[in-house]
């Protein structure tokens, strides 16, 4: 049986929809979890305006609007670092060069301007890398967070127990987050540390209300949606390598499967990829296979 058995329950009360991530016990074993969670519903009358993910929307408008929140935006220094590296690299030329020149001035500058350009050409380089290996085997990929949780206090323990009161189950809020907003569909990003997972004391906990604005609304999402998830349960080796198993499926009004290759939707299956993964470097180290007969949702 595969990991993801049964780790998924959808529910519907008072006018929302929660997703609770079940079988815990099992999903503690892996390093970390990551998942993707996109509702598309297939109204006319239902856009992304039409229904909140919560959460974590909440979140992301606070610090949109630059309130204090318990969540950071994640800076990225990856163009700080390639500048650094091509300044090296110039200064690295002078001493093979000609040592005695290593502390002059014009070396000096020299490699300042390098690390300005290099700097500045950083994102034309990232965006080419994206794009020239998109589809490969191996490919560089986008940064997957923007948000990241702040470091738990004793108060804010607190408030996380209060919250298990509140909703009657426990309630994680995850390590790194991102939402993005299309028009027709949400997005939903998250992630979890084993550490986190471990510390919950029953084998489900609630991840997600879809809240829609009212209740013609939520009657209308009723009438159908795809409620589409992607998990990925990772492992580290080597210190800097992760290991990771990727499961995709999906709810297609009240159909269970996945999608194949064609684009058309396979019932009752799971589509399974087996990932190596260096930073934002992905290296798919088998072809897809797909599992029939394996639901992820209850």
């Amino acid at each position: 049986m595969e990991p993801i058995e049964k780790i998924f329950k959808l529910k519907s009360s008072l006018y929302s929809y929660y997703l609770d991530l079940e079988n815990l016990d099992l999903l503690k074993t892996y390093n970390s979890l990551d998942l993707t969670i996109i509702l598309y519903p297939f109204n006319k009358n239902i856009n992304s305006k039409s229904f909140k993910f919560l959460p974590y929307e909440e979140y992301v408008k606070d610090l949109t609007e630059k309130k204090n929140t318990i969540y950071y935006s994640i800076v990225n220094y990856a163009n700080v670092f390639f500048g650094i590296g091509a300044g090296v690299f110039v200064l690295l030329l002078y001493i093979f060069s000609n040592s005695q020149d290593f502390f002059n001035l014009q070396s000096n500058i020299t490699a300042l301007t390098a690390y300005g350009l290099a700097k500045e050409l950083w994102k034309f380089v990232e965006n080419l890398l994206i794009n020239i290996t998109y589809n490969l085997k191996l490919s560089f990929q986008e940064i997957q967070y923007s948000f990241r949780l702040r470091k738990q206090t004793t108060i804010s323990k607190f408030s996380n127990l209060a919250k298990e009161k509140r909703y009657g189950t426990s309630v994680i809020l995850p390590f790194k987050l991102d939402l993005i907003e299309e028009s027709n569909s949400e997005t939903l990003k998250i992630k979890f540390t084993r550490s986190q997972l471990k510390s919950v004391r029953d084998d489900n906990i609630q991840i997600l209300e879809i809240k829609p604005i009212d209740e013609n609304t939520f009657n209308q999402l009723k009438e159908g949606f795809m409620l589409a998830v992607k998990v990925s349960l990772n492992n580290r080796f080597l210190f800097i390598f992760n290991k990771t198993i990727e499961y995709f499926q999906a709810i297609n009004n009240k159909e269970k499967g996945t999608i194949g290759e064609d684009g058309y939707f396979i019932k009752d299956t799971v589509r399974k990829k087996s990932v190596l993964n260096l930073g934002r470097f992905k290296y798919y180290s088998n072809k897809d296979r797909y599992i029939a007969d394996t639901h992820m949702f209850i």
